[in-house]
């Protein structure tokens, strides 16, 4: 009689061991490199889109001889309220003297904005209880400069200090007024020199305010000077040269 050995197919309890702790070994390599490449895209696309706003609003304003209308007030609520919308990033609306909210000046210059924005120019004042947060308000409030609230960068602020480096102290000599307006969908570039107002692509939609925000000069106590484009800064406050710096940190992980 002849004998038949049996042989037996798969893996040995050792070798399913090993063959796990080289895919756990492998999975050690890979997924740091995923995120490292997920955070320079992240850093990479806000940069250039912040790039890209600022070219738009530069070109409108040379197209058009003033900058666009209906920029996001970035005000929760109507005219009245002195409050900044809820959902905007933590790190931008509840940063460390980052923000206020008031007036442009007690008596400003009455061409303060119409030397340089549209006549007459409006705000789009959001609504907390819209189900994108990054959608404009229904609202839009024209602009009464003596009285219409704004948010303004608090000098000495993060924001600030990317704009007038190091220490974020404003001119003395001709003193401006920075305010935060957001390029949102209702803003008049939009189909003229931009295609669409960019989203933050970060953040969710429904949660959070993910539209570009505008940083501007303005001038109350020098009448007739012309406002000026400082920056536009992503929703977290973040300016191109600091996303930059994070990209360039991320290449060199």
């Amino acid at each position: 009689m002849s004998s038949v050995v049996r042989k037996h197919s798969g893996f040995t309890l050792i070798e399913m061991v090993v063959v796990l702790a080289v895919l756990a070994a492998v999975a050690s390599l890979v997924i740091p490199k995923v995120d490292f490449v997920r955070r320079s895209a992240d850093t990479a696309t806000t940069a250039n889109g912040q790039g890209n706003v600022a070219s738009n609003l530069q070109f409108h304003r040379v197209a058009k001889g003033t900058f666009p209308n209906r920029f996001d007030s970035l005000i929760e609520g109507d005219a009245a309220s002195t409050t900044i919308y809820g959902k905007l990033p933590m790190k931008f609306s509840l940063g460390p003297g980052q923000f206020s909210v008031g007036p442009i000046h007690a008596t400003p210059s009455p061409t303060t904005l119409s030397y340089v924005f549209p006549s007459p120019f409006t705000l789009m004042n959001h609504d907390p209880a819209v189900t994108y947060a990054s959608d404009s308000g229904a609202t839009e409030v024209p602009v009464a400069v003596a009285t219409t609230n704004f948010v303004k960068i608090v000098e000495g602020s993060t924001i600030a200090k990317g704009i007038y480096p190091p220490n974020g102290t404003f001119p003395t000599t001709t003193r401006p007024v920075l305010i935060a307006l957001g390029v949102g969908p209702q803003c008049t570039a939009v189909g003229n020199s931009m295609i669409s107002a960019p989203l933050y692509t970060t953040t969710d939609p429904a949660a959070s305010y993910g539209r570009y925000i505008a940083i501007f000069a303005v001038y109350p106590e020098t009448p007739g000077k012309r406002a000026e484009l400082k920056g536009v800064v992503d929703p977290a406050g973040q300016s191109v040269n600091t996303n930059l710096k994070n990209y360039y940190q991320n290449q060199n992980e």
